[in-house]
């Protein structure tokens, strides 16, 4: 999802910085959201619970919620300043091993404990 948003606000600042600075603002408020949104849904995650998973899910979940606080300050600095591309390169490539994270931990959801959080979680994407 991030690639799609972050690419295109990130090939804008090749000139004189960003050219639409309130659309990147935009993307900014909404990954931001997206972060409050997860880390409550994230909570409900129980892997240590989880009968006859492997145990690898319990160290997934707190690498997404390390990941997810990472992101969740980078989004914060970039809000501040978004025109410095050292904080949105590694604001993307942050987010894209995230998302990888993110996307093995919600298919453990929907194997060993309900389908109904990992498309809640899913979800929260759009």
């Amino acid at each position: 999802m991030l690639v799609f948003v972050i690419a295109p606000a990130f090939a804008a600042q090749e000139g004189a910085g960003l050219r639409n600075p309130w659309d990147f603002k935009k993307t900014i408020d909404s990954l931001t959201s997206y972060s409050a949104r997860l880390g409550p849904m994230l909570d409900q995650v129980k892997p240590a619970e989880w009968r006859d998973a492997p145990s690898g899910y319990i160290e997934q979940q707190k690498l997404v919620k390390s990941q997810l606080q990472s992101i969740t300050y980078l989004t914060a600095n970039l809000a501040k300043d978004p025109e410095r591309v050292p904080v949105v390169l590694d604001l993307f490539f942050r987010y894209e091993n995230f998302e990888i994270t993110l996307t093995s931990l919600v298919e453990g959801v929907r194997r060993y404990q309900n389908p109904a959080v990992a498309d809640l979680i899913t979800g929260l994407r759009n």
